[in-house]
């Protein structure tokens, strides 16, 4: 008794012809996946060019007991300036106080804590960005943690004059207890699946989906007036919704594969994967987790981009046991978030918006014809970063021979 397709109904028909081609999108997904595997490969070598960057860090909790190790973990790379945003006053001072031991710890970087009027991520990076004088820059977040070699490997693509930005793979941060490894464990998977399909597009065509920071670039790319006009100013949509206040990694995914100009073409996007700069990432919640996927997801609905089958990849993070029990929570989360994708998709609408009139837009874009261009200039002009100079911080006092080191002196 096999399966005859004239005593099939149409109902039937219809359905296998529906899971036929389910299954063979699927099918071409996975294929292109191995290959662009199997194409890829991170660029090694050395950056003879200047190695000053500064790096932008953005804090929206200045409350966070492990602030003072993200910031040590950038220090360790030995930057030539660190340059931390803040949303209010009171944050900006607050951040400043904890940052005193590391002033004396790493004296060689210059620090600075800045702010701004209102709180808007766009506005503190731009902020941060005319502060800039080094060729590179690179973008991070608060609850990153780089690996001490993390600014020595990802400069290195940069060797090539075509490259303009460099974006790295992430790993869940480890957390103690049961429940905290296995949702570690769980979150790393994804990031796992997300950067396979990353390694596969940025193979194929030099392009990658950001999913978060860091992120590093040319300076001279974000110096360019059209950067200064679209980044504070990016419309919301249909452009009826206001300007983004956030989201500021999707500008970045579109900005570095725009062409130039007329006869230029558009800079290299690298993504690098090696273990050097692999950075960890506090997720403390399932809440946060689920934050992060819907901002990727609703940015994915913005780019057009084609969602490529993810598959697990196979890296020793010291789990254990765990990691089948994460692969088969898994399954069924898989499709959870699928359904997530569909609710994103109805709400694309939704995001961090700011509305904003049509003078503001030309006043931000540097139009001087607007009307009151210097006066609304004026109006917005951002407190002054802290950086307080190491000499008059020093303690006064005479100094005293360590223990370990015993003074001799030497009779004539």
């Amino acid at each position: 008794m096999g399966f005859r397709l004239q005593a099939a109904d149409p109902g039937a028909i219809v359905s296998i012809v529906i899971l036929a081609i389910i299954i063979a999108i699927r099918i071409s997904g996975f294929a292109i996946l191995q290959y662009g595997r199997w194409k890829y490969w991170y660029i090694d070598g050395r950056f003879n060019g200047s190695k000053a960057v500064s790096v932008i860090l953005t804090i929206h909790d200045s409350n966070d007991p492990n602030l003072v190790d993200y910031v040590r973990s950038i220090l360790k790379n030995k930057p030539e300036c660190l340059l931390i945003t803040t949303n209010n006053r009171k944050a900006q001072h607050r951040v400043d106080g904890k940052l005193k031991g590391l002033r004396f710890a790493f004296s060689d970087t210059k620090i600075r804590v800045g702010t701004v009027n209102e709180p808007n991520r766009r506005r503190e990076i731009a902020h941060a960005l005319d502060s800039v004088d080094t060729p590179f820059v690179v973008l991070t977040d608060q609850g990153v943690h780089w690996g001490e070699g993390f600014l020595k490997s990802v400069i290195i693509p940069f060797a090539n004059h075509r490259v303009g930005c460099v974006t790295v793979p992430m790993m869940a941060r480890k957390r103690d207890g049961i429940w905290g490894s296995f949702w570690t464990c769980l979150f790393s998977c994804y990031y796992c699946l997300v950067t396979e399909r990353n390694r596969a597009l940025n193979a194929f065509d030099s392009s990658v989906v950001f999913t978060g920071s860091p992120i590093m670039f040319r300076t001279k790319l974000v110096a360019q007036p059209r950067f200064k006009q679209q980044f504070e100013v990016d419309p919301c949509l249909n452009r009826r919704h206001g300007v983004h206040k956030a989201d500021e990694y999707l500008f970045f995914n579109r900005y570095f594969l725009q062409e130039e100009g007329p006869h230029e073409e558009p800079c290299l996007v690298v993504f690098q994967d090696m273990p050097e700069v692999m950075v960890s990432v506090d997720r403390p919640s399932i809440a946060g987790f689920l934050s992060e996927y819907l901002q990727m997801t609703r940015n994915l609905w913005r780019l057009s981009r084609v969602m490529i089958r993810r598959k697990e990849r196979s890296d020793d993070y010291g789990f254990g046991g765990t990691l089948i029990m994460a692969v088969l929570v898994g399954c069924p989360a898989y499709y959870f978030l699928g359904i997530l994708k569909l609710v994103e998709l109805a709400t694309a609408w939704k995001a961090d918006v700011e509305l904003i009139s049509e003078e503001e837009v030309k006043v931000r874009k540097g139009d001087l014809e607007a009307v009151r261009y210097h006066e609304a200039r004026a109006d917005i002009e951002e407190p002054p970063w802290i950086s307080e100079c190491m000499e008059l911080e020093r303690p006064q006092g005479e100094l005293r021979p360590l223990p370990d080191f015993p003074l001799y002196v030497i009779a004539e």
